[in-house]
């Protein structure tokens, strides 16, 4: 299965390193969240968003590719790289995945 990951990572680099790891285990393609318009997210079969957490939400940049290129109807994940808990960070972009109907394979409630 082909996978796309939007991510931002710069402060430590740990939402990079996550995914460089989760690439090792299968094809995933990492695509920086601030050049994510070049890149056709329908082309593949499932999507991911991943950042650190700011302010109790993903970074701005990924928020903005997740409204913008998230095609309908693909299956899609979430990465967060935060030391404190889930629950307000994925909200969000879970309800814009809702609207979109698409099939949201998340371990959280």
């Amino acid at each position: 299965m082909r996978t796309a990951v939007c991510y931002y990572s710069r402060h430590h680099g740990n939402t990079r390193k996550v995914l460089e790891a989760m690439a090792r285990e299968g094809e995933i393609d990492p695509i920086d969240a601030t050049v994510c318009q070049t890149v056709r997210l329908e082309d593949y079969d499932c999507v991911g968003f991943a950042s650190g957490v700011y302010f109790g939400k993903f970074h701005t940049s990924v928020l903005h590719a997740a409204r913008q290129y998230l095609p309908h109807g693909k299956p899609v994940f979430f990465v967060c790289t935060y030391g404190g808990g889930m629950g307000q960070s994925t909200r969000e972009l879970k309800e814009l995945a809702d609207r979109k109907s698409t099939r949201l394979n998340s371990s959280h409630p």
